[in-house]
């Protein structure tokens, strides 16, 4: 039976001892990276579990999340990033950049390995490829979602509301849309907080 409470992780007695840690989905990965020497650890019940688990053990260590390469995985690697930023000491966070590998959908570092094997590639190879995507790491940080959802305000995928009964708001919220910088200013109690809570809206 599921035991009560938050689910471990899995490989716990090696990551204790890790200062760097590869957070992957599925043991077939970490086992994968464990054979060339990286330490890595997954939860379990798949990519819709990710708030499932106790992420203590990964407290101020780097952590790289490696994805499957599809939009799951991608999704559920974002969740156990939020969860790690939680922690405290907060570890310090990356994202394995995994485009360009030509990976089939779902695939996963167990896939490039097998793929680097059968192109007559070593072990030191697979290393070398694995330490390359862990230097092309990017940093995580709580804003990569804000980042993202400007992105797409940018490029047409969010359109500006009238809002009902502040007309003025719906010019100056057009402002959030055009790649600009607004600047709200006045005395106290002028309700410049109420303004931006309203273009907030």
């Amino acid at each position: 039976r599921r035991p009560a409470g938050l689910l471990p992780l899995f490989n716990r007695g090696r990551i204790k001892e890790c200062d760097t840690v590869f957070f992957v989905e599925g043991e077939k990965c970490v086992r994968t990276l464990t054979k060339l020497g990286f330490c890595a650890t997954t939860g379990s019940g798949g990519a819709s579990n990710a708030t499932s688990h106790d992420y203590a053990p990964l407290a101020g260590k780097s952590v790289i999340l490696w994805a499957d390469n599809d939009e799951p995985g991608k999704n559920f690697m974002d969740q156990v990033k939020d969860k790690l930023l939680e922690l405290d000491p907060a570890p310090t966070v990356y994202v394995a950049k995994v485009d360009g590998l030509e990976l089939p959908a779902g695939g996963d570092v167990a896939d490039l390995v097998e793929k680097i094997t059968a192109e007559g590639g070593s072990n030191y190879d697979c290393v070398s490829a694995v330490e390359a995507i862990v230097l092309d790491s990017k940093e995580a940080d709580g804003l990569d979602c804000l980042e993202s959802f400007l992105s797409d305000m940018q490029e047409g995928r969010y359109a500006n509301l009238p809002i009902s009964g502040f007309p003025i708001l719906s010019n100056e919220g057009a402002m959030l849309l055009n790649k600009k910088i607004g600047v709200i200013y006045g005395k106290g109690g002028y309700g410049k907080s109420l303004l931006v809570g309203k273009l907030c809206d």
